[in-house]
């Protein structure tokens, strides 16, 4: 009488089983892609929990993806899949790319300071500001550049008052205009109500002095309530002074803000 085995047929090819289980990630994958639609950005992040243990196997499954031209790679472990348009492709929008870029980091844009009106130049770089160094080189022809600033002190800040602030910061640098051009803009901006200046000054409370300095100069030749004056004016050294080229001339209260 011949033993009974009782292992057979269990016994199964391991590289058969891997197959099976890269092509079962695929689908899934490639599945959950379709049914996000077009023209989106997606993170390797996305897809890892189909199977966390298998993160070499996701990677493949893009990689193919990407090389069958139903996604792009728009750098190492973020995807795009384009959108079909009469023009051509769709690319991926730049906010978009920053913000998958930066994951779980506070970041704004900055630094756009043809929308404000501050100068007639347009910008070829996306300028973000971050809470704390980012190093990231540009991505699908999109140059970027993130700025250290102490967003997580300046909780709501939107982007048009960082960029207020950054232009007080760089002042005497922006292109294709002057400080005392500047200076005239965002004073106009601040009369016409565009801006609340209490919530500039909460925000510039920690900026550099010679910013709080500039905004305080610029507040009281608009005429804004002393009350938020005296919040910037406590915060400068009575003995420290402010040298600015070009800036004295276009505020009436400059020696009141030790600027010169």
């Amino acid at each position: 009488m011949h033993k009974l085995d009782i292992n057979h047929g269990k016994h199964e090819n391991p590289t058969a089983m891997n197959r099976i289980k890269s092509e079962s990630i695929a689908h899934k994958i490639q599945k959950r892609i379709l049914k996000g639609g077009d023209d989106r950005l997606w993170s390797f992040r996305d897809f890892l929990d189909i199977d966390p243990s298998a993160p070499t196997a996701v990677a493949a499954a893009l990689s193919r993806l990407c090389r069958s031209g139903e996604l792009r790679r728009v750098r190492r472990g973020l995807y795009y899949r384009p959108q079909k348009t009469a023009f051509g492709e769709s690319q991926p929008n730049p906010d978009s790319v920053v913000k998958m870029l930066l994951h779980d980091r506070k970041a704004v844009r900055t630094r756009e300071f043809n929308r404000l009106g501050l100068t007639t130049q347009m910008s070829g770089t996306l300028t973000s500001a971050a809470d704390r160094t980012v190093r990231l080189k540009g991505v699908r022809g999109i140059a970027l550049r993130f700025l250290n600033r102490p967003l997580s002190e300046q909780k709501g800040i939107r982007d048009d008052e960082r960029t207020v602030l950054d232009a007080l910061r760089g002042i005497d640098t922006i292109p294709d205009t002057t400080p005392a051009k500047v200076i005239a803009r965002i004073k106009l901006l601040i009369k016409r109500g565009q801006f609340d200046f209490g919530r500039l000054v909460r925000f510039a409370l920690t900026e550099p002095p010679r910013v709080r300095a500039l905004l305080g100069a610029i507040g009281e030749d608009a005429c804004v309530a002393p009350d938020k004056l005296d919040q910037l004016r406590s915060t400068l050294n009575p003995l420290s002074t402010y040298r600015i080229a070009g800036v004295a001339g276009a505020l009436k209260h400059s020696t009141a803000w030790q600027i010169k």
